[in-house]
């Protein structure tokens, strides 16, 4: 399966989680890219069509004023517009606080709605280890 990881970050806790599933993917023989949300404008200008090519689209943000960061939301109505199907939607974030990144995951999730959405992660701070279990359990039923 061809998997994109789009992610945005600020402290680099959100990167890392970000290269972690990757890791994690390619373990399951997905073909993996990964693209911080400020280089994805400039994949697009360089080929408008490359998001067709992936089955799964892991979009991942910090969480800044207890949503998505700005840049996930652009990159999030940027892929709406392109109203692709039969993608499946992976959500993920961080935050400082327990579970504030579940509404970095809400707001990706509100934005893509036509995507199959096969779960949330995420993870206070850098504490990532039980969110990789729980990621790995998935992909191995994908």
């Amino acid at each position: 399966m061809k998997s994109l990881i789009i992610f945005s970050s600020m402290s680099g806790n959100t990167e890392e989680l970000g290269n972690k599933m990757k890791e994690v993917l390619e373990k399951y023989n997905h073909e993996v890219d990964i693209v911080r949300d400020k280089k994805f404008k400039t994949k697009l200008k360089e080929n408008e069509n490359f998001l067709d090519h992936y089955e799964l689209l892991c979009v991942g943000s910090c969480t800044h004023a207890n949503s998505a960061s700005s840049g996930i939301k652009r990159v999030t109505k940027t892929i709406a517009e392109k109203k692709l199907e039969n993608k499946k939607l992976l959500c993920f974030g961080t935050s400082g606080a327990p579970d504030a990144w579940q509404n970095a995951c809400k707001d990706i999730q509100e934005v893509l709605p036509d995507f199959e959405h096969i779960g949330d992660f995420g993870c206070p701070e850098r504490k990532n280890e039980d969110t990789i279990k729980d990621f790995e359990t998935l992909i191995k039923n994908l």
